[in-house]
């Protein structure tokens, strides 16, 4: 899913930048041309600085150490500085006005060290400052001399101050100190006044890491609680103009962080670490501007075997990871390795901004690699990337917007094969190429690496990228107008490669990934994250290939949310979109990711972190400055701590909306049953006026991207109307979800409170009309031509694609009905269309018994008149009707007009009057008859005249003078007595065995 593209590789560039200057200063070549650049510091302003070692173009052929700067916005490089000799330079600065250059350089047993020295002994760190604009250049040494590391770092501001600069030096496990430098200006440049003043800011720690970007240090230091218990803090350092700073925040790491406090220590030779690379801890802080906070930290396996004093080779260490390129590929035992060697990975991300501490354990990885992996920790977009190239992808879902849920896990166990088998085809046509140039002995893996290399993309599940080993704390910034996106720094080549989302991977990954959380993540993160309309309708094309999925409903359901959440998102400002639901997932609920054959991969737990000492200035406050000042990310983080710790749910459950509607139905069923009632007659009474009813143009509202993704809405989804149930939930919603917002809106809380719910049950309607819509586009759209506004005759036989789209909205209806979403108000007759043409009678009958189907005005006008009378479609009719309310059926028995609805009708109709006629009170009754129409008289004593059988017309007398006596309220339509002569002669003649004949009249 993921790839790596190789942008660009700076040891490379620095070589052609080397090159180029000994041509043009005529230096000859010597052994050090295979020597590489190392690359150090990377400062606020994005220069870069570098050493490597080089004859002196100033004397006579002595090889001397060259400091050269990088401008990735000019892209030009330069020479800085010229050291007298050779030293081997573990850690440089630049200050901002670029007169200062500070470095550490390291030595072992009173000699100095060369790059290419693999030599072990105790190092000797030793510190020094370089003018660089004075006319004669000075390097002036700091007298610190430590066995331990030693890195210096110079302060950025606003507004430099020529006269003074400020520098922090940091002594692992010893202190981190602020230096003062006093500068002046003379003729020849600028020079250093004075020695410099120093100020501790803070005490022993065991790592430390420097935020460029935000001019933040942020320390690891040992203290014992309340309870004499050692336990871990990690504190920040906010610098200011000045070298003003503040102590900002100290939290606690409920993770285990192993205390060594004494012992040699090793480090590792890392590009661009702008930290203590202590090889023993892989820890980085990783911050955002919206306040979101994380620690994320590698657990390393601790071997039970060591290696002996006498042994000659040197002590390894996780950070010290070689390729395991070399190492098999398969999850098998390495062959030293023991039965019981681990083959989890462990991690932990401390996440500040939501009080909690998350726990992943990654399983089946081999031991042999275990032992040696060095996980990278990156962001990507507002996630946290955490990944081992060629065997594992975590993307975290941590961001202050969102509670954590939805993480994304992919392993080479389920996705590796995959991968390489897409990559198998781009081998095999360079190898096909690299044949006539290569020798022949030439093994397929090194063709392989050179395909890679030339296209410059990678999966990075791919086997191939098992030797890449990524720095987690360097961050790149300020690369060039021209590069956009997420970068990281290789550690071993020092090449940049820019992570980048693969479409057809996501689609492949989504298909075939086993666990239905990870298959529910990526839907989630295409939804908000990646935005793409036409992805997310392919991802829908893969579940409509399985539409039997139990899945498939909950993908409905988080679509659902998750749109109307992206929708009201770009309306909306922060303190409200926290209120809303986001997803159909409970945060913060531990997560599994297992195989087809229930072997865990990986697990996510979660852990709380009960105290977080933050400052309470602001950032007016802390930067002591005049007129307005923003919040900065600790003030937002401040602020969020204190809103979590007051609202402990604040987001609004859709739950909440179905409880209170199950309650509104046991107390108002009556006036609910009246209301569908009475929509029920409406549709019947339109369809028999216009048997075929021509609809309003489209109001879809999805933006012109997407309905031109989507094309023309089908005849059922035009116009804007939903059904009269979606009416009352629609209310409801906008009630309930109003009520819930006055509890945490303060200003203005009543009136943005419903404006709010307002447009929220709106956006509800929208995404429910658009899901509909996608769903008929996928399945149903060749179906019908959509201009046309005939509905399809229930007597069609179904095709295949109709039965699967019959599937779909089965569980469209399924997901708006748990989550109380609207629907639109066609989209009920079509689907008990559909369902009736593509199930049998029997299924169909079970459909509408259990609630699943529901029979609309419409739909009954439609079969009354679409289904011949023969024996089965009657007494079909009949069953149907009867699933009617009584004042229902009665209208379809009206518009039917088969015999047997003539002598129902009839039949009820006397049963009716006569009942009602005893039971009817005499005062109301003389009333209420002389109210009676003298027209609607005469024209019923000529139609008993008309009646020619005298015992029928006697009958007659006697039904109109009951009706006369009924009240009008409960009188239904005038007799018809012409209707009720028929029936009765028919039923006397035809389905009765009486003889008349022996009848005394």
């Amino acid at each position: 899913m993921l790839e790596l593209q190789k942008v660009k590789s700076f040891p490379e560039e620095i070589f052609s930048y080397v090159s180029e200057r000994r041509d043009k200063h005529r230096i000859p070549c010597t052994s050090s041309d295979n020597q590489t650049a190392r690359i150090l510091n990377q400062e606020k302003d994005g220069c870069i600085l570098y050493t490597w070692d080089d004859v002196s173009d100033v004397s006579e052929g002595a090889m001397v150490t060259h400091f050269g700067l990088y401008n990735p916005t000019t892209q030009k490089h330069q020479v800085i500085h010229m050291y007298n000799q050779r030293v081997y330079v573990v850690s440089c600065s630049i200050n901002q006005e670029r007169t200062l250059m500070a470095f550490t350089t390291m030595s072992r047993e009173g000699s100095l060290m060369t790059s290419t020295d693999k030599r072990t002994g105790k190092e000797k760190y030793s510190a020094y400052l370089a003018e660089l604009k004075a006319q004669s250049p000075r390097v002036f040494s700091l007298n610190l001399e430590r066995q331990t590391f030693l890195k210096v770092q110079f302060l950025y501001e606003d507004k430099p101050v020529e006269k003074e600069t400020y520098m922090l030096v940091m002594l692992h496990r010893e202190s981190i100190g602020l230096y003062k430098i006093p500068l002046a200006r003379v003729a020849t440049g600028m020079v250093m006044r004075g020695q410099p003043k120093t100020e501790q800011v803070a005490k022993k720690f065991s790592w430390c890491q420097w935020d460029s970007q935000n001019q933040q240090l942020f320390y690891i230091l040992s203290r014992r609680d309340g309870n004499n218990v050692k336990q871990h803090l990690l504190s920040c350092v906010q610098f200011y103009n000045s070298a003003a700073h503040d102590h900002v925040l100290d939290v606690p790491l409920n993770f285990p962080i192993p205390s060594k406090s004494s012992g040699r220590c090793y480090y590792a030779d890392i590009p661009l670490h702008n930290g203590i690379p202590d090889t023993s801890i892989n820890i980085c802080v990783l911050t955002q501007n919206s306040g979101t906070f994380c620690v994320c930290y590698q657990q390393h396996v601790l071997t039970s075997d060591r290696r002996p004093k006498s042994s000659p080779l040197p002590r390894t260490s996780p950070l010290q990871r070689t390729s395991p390129s070399q190492h098999s590929s398969h999850f098998q035992a390495s062959p030293t390795g023991s039965d019981g060697d681990s083959t989890d990975i462990n991690y932990y991300i401390c996440m500040v901004h939501h009080a909690k501490t998350l726990h992943g354990c990654v399983s089946s990885i081999p031991p042999n690699i275990v032992r040696k992996a060095v996980l990278h920790f990156s962001w990507l977009g507002d996630t946290v990337l955490v990944m081992l190239p060629g065997y594992f992808v975590h993307l975290l879902n941590v961001s202050m917007e969102f509670e954590p849920s939805n993480h994304i896990f992919l392993h080479s166990k389920t996705f590796g094969d995959s991968f390489s088998k897409q990559l198998q085809v781009k081998e095999d046509s360079a190898a096909d190429r690299g044949s006539h140039d290569q020798q022949t002995d030439q093994s397929a893996s090194s063709i392989a690496v050179a395909s890679w290399e030339t296209d410059m993309s990678l999966p990075v599940m791919s086997l191939m990228a098992e030797h890449l080993v990524f720095s987690s704390n360097s961050p790149l910034v300020t690369l060039g107008k021209e590069l956009s996106g997420s970068y990281i720094l290789e550690r071993t080549t020092g090449a940049m490669y820019r992570i980048h989302l693969n479409m057809a991977s996501l689609i492949h990954t989504f298909t075939h990934c086993y666990m239905p959380m990870t298959r529910s993540a990526l839907l989630h993160y295409v939804i908000l994250r990646h935005r793409d309309f036409i992805l997310l309708k392919q991802l829908f094309l893969v579940l409509c290939n399985d539409i039997p999925s139990p899945e498939v409903p909950n993908l409905m359901t988080e679509f659902l949310i998750a749109m109307t959440y992206a929708g009201m998102r770009r309306q909306i400002d922060r303190e409200v979109l926290r209120l809303l639901p986001f997803t159909n997932t409970e945060p913060f609920r531990g997560q599994i990711d297992k195989t087809c054959d229930g072997d865990r991969l990986a697990r996510v737990s979660y852990s709380a972190i009960h105290s977080v000492n933050i400052g309470t200035k602001s950032a007016k406050e802390r930067q002591q400055r005049k007129g307005i000042v923003g919040d900065d990310w600790l003030d937002m983080l401040r602020r969020h701590l204190r809103w979590m710790q007051l609202s402990k749910s604040r987001r609004f459950s859709l739950e909440t909306v179905k409880q209170t509607y199950t309650q509104m139905r046991a107390k108002e069923e009556k006036h609910l049953q009246t209301k569908e009632e009475e929509n029920f007659l409406s549709e019947l009474r339109i369809q028999k006026s216009k048997p075929r009813r021509e609809r309003s143009d489209t109001v879809g509202n999805y933006g012109n991207k997407t309905e031109g993704i989507l094309g023309t809405a089908p005849p059922f989804l035009q116009g804007s109307s939903v059904t009269e149930a979606s009416e009352t939930l629609m209310s409801l919603t906008k009630e309930v979800l109003a009520k819930h917002m006055l509890t945490y809106l303060h200003k203005d809380g009543k009136v943005k409170a419903n404006a709010v719910a307002k447009e929220y049950v709106s956006c509800q309607q929208t995404q429910s009309r658009l899901l509909c819509h996608l769903l008929w586009t996928l399945r149903g759209q060749h179906l019908q031509d959509p201009e046309s506004t005939t509905p399809r005759s229930l007597l069609e036989k179904s095709s295949l694609d109709e039965y699967e789209l019959f599937q779909l909205f089965e569980r469209y209806a399924l997901a708006t009905g748990e989550l109380m979403f609207p629907v639109p108000s066609g989209f009920r007759t079509y689907f008990t269309s559909i369902a009736f043409r593509c199930l049998n009678v029997r299924l169909f009958m079970q459909y509408v018994n259990h609630g699943v189907i529901q029979l609309t005005g419409e739909f009954m006008a439609h079969l009354l008149s679409d289904l011949p009378d023969t024996k089965e479609n009657v007494r079909l009719k009949q069953y149907l009707i009867t699933k009617l309310p009584q004042a229902s059926a009665v209208e379809c028995y009206k518009i039917w007009g088969h015999s047997s609805c003539q002598s129902y009708l009839a039949h009820q109709q006397v049963a009716e009057i006569l009942d009602n006629g005893m039971r009817a009170r005499a005062e109301s009754t003389q009333s209420e008859s002389n109210r009676r129409s003298t027209i609607f008289k005469e024209k019923t004593s000529d139609d008993i005249e008309n009646v020619t059988f005298q015992p029928l017309a006697a009958f007659l007398k006697h039904i109109d003078k009951k009706e006369s006596k009924r009240s009008r309220h409960d009188r239904g339509s005038p007799l018809d007595f012409i209707a009720l002569e028929e029936v009765a002669l028919y039923h006397t003649t035809h389905e009765t065995n009486y003889d008349m004949g022996t009848v005394n009249f």
